[in-house]
C-alpha cells in the first residue's frame, strides 16, 4: 500500500541517540551505549539509552518510544553534571540535529520524568540519575 511503512524502515533510536551522542564534544569521554560497560566500577561516567516501548505510526511513519536515559557518575555532583548535559542534548538540540547520516529526524522530545537519584548499592559514593524521555521520530 501506498504510504505504509514497514517496521524495518524506521531507524534504531537507541542506537541513533547513542551514536549521536558520542558526537558531541561536550561528552568526549563519556562511555555511552545501551548496556552498562562489563568493567563498569563505580569511577566512570556513562550514558545508557534505553527503550522501555512506545507506539509506531505507520501511516504517518513515524515512531514514538519512550526512553530511559541513565547518567552515570563517581559521585552524586558528577552524575548531575552528566545528566545536565545530556538533557539539553536531547531537550534542544538533537531536534535541530543534521541525523540523516543515521536514517533518523527527530521531531519531538518530551520529558516525561524528570532526573531521579539513584544509588549504586556496590559502589557506595557512585549513583545515576534516570530521565524518561519521549520522542517522536520519521525515517
Amino acid at each position: 500500500m501506498i504510504g505504509l511503512i514497514e517496521p524495518a524502515d524506521l531507524p534504531d533510536i537507541e542506537e541513533v541517540i547513542v551514536q549521536w551522542l558520542l558526537t558531541l564534544p561536550a561528552l568526549a569521554g563519556v562511555q555511552i551505549g545501551t548496556r552498562v560497560p562489563t568493567d563498569y566500577n563505580g569511577s566512570q561516567s556513562v550514558v545508557r539509552v534505553v527503550r522501555l516501548g512506545g507506539s509506531t505510526d505507520f501511516l504517518m511513519w513515524s515512531d514514538n518510544p519512550r526512553l530511559d536515559i541513565d547518567c552515570f557518575g563517581p559521585d552524586k555532583a558528577t552524575a548531575f553534571n552528566l545528566t545536565r548535559i545530556v538533557r539539553r542534548a536531547l531537550a534542544f538540540d538533537i531536534r535541530f540535529a543534521d541525523l540523516s547520516s543515521f536514517g533518523a529526524c527527530v521531531t519531538s522530545v518530551n520529558e516525561d520524568v524528570g532526573p531521579q537519584w539513584f544509588d549504586e548499592e556496590d559502589y557506595p559514593n557512585a549513583g545515576r540519575y534516570l530521565t524518561q524521555i519521549s520522542v517522536m521520530v520519521h525515517a
